[in-house]
């Protein structure tokens, strides 16, 4: 019975323990002689951010999408390899599925056929040739009377056949 309990606490345990690169961003922010105001000012945040990040202070860290683009920057800004420094934080960039909303279906439009588009216009290349033929062959008897009503500006009488 003590056997199960041991092996149900050990397999409980996290594989690694959270390991924050703050100490490694801070040694070599002194080593380039920047202060706090220095990086705060060159990265366009906060100074209060900047000591959160070198703390750990989780009260005053953002989301972690925004504080991997954080860690990231400030890496870049020391020359210090930004991948390393978000792997140490074993911070990984959450799923943005979960932010789309479920109701919206987001997959491709289908688009008309090449086939289905070749016979609407097939269609209505016959439909205008079948209206031009009936108005030139077959002439109907307010075709002219109308047409003459509406060359000289005049309303054209109705079309009654």
């Amino acid at each position: 019975m003590e056997q199960d309990n041991i092996t149900a606490i050990e397999t409980n345990k996290p594989a690694k323990e959270l390991i924050w690169p703050g100490q490694r961003l801070r040694q070599a922010r002194e080593a380039l002689n920047l202060n706090l105001q220095d990086v705060a000012q060159q990265l366009h945040l906060n100074v209060n951010l900047i000591q959160a990040l070198e703390d750990h202070n989780e009260e005053a860290l953002p989301a972690k999408t925004y504080l991997i683009g954080y860690l990231r920057s400030y890496a870049r800004l020391l020359n210090l390899p930004a991948g390393s420094i978000i792997e140490a934080a074993q911070l990984e960039p959450q799923p943005t599925t979960t932010l789309l909303p479920e109701n919206i279906d987001f997959r491709p439009q289908r688009r008309i056929e090449p086939v289905f588009r070749l016979i609407l216009i097939g269609i209505l290349v016959i439909l205008c040739l079948a209206a031009g033929w009936w108005f030139v062959i077959l002439e109907p008897e307010w075709l002219p009377q109308w047409l003459h009503m509406a060359v000289a500006g005049n309303n054209p009488p109705s079309m009654t056949v």
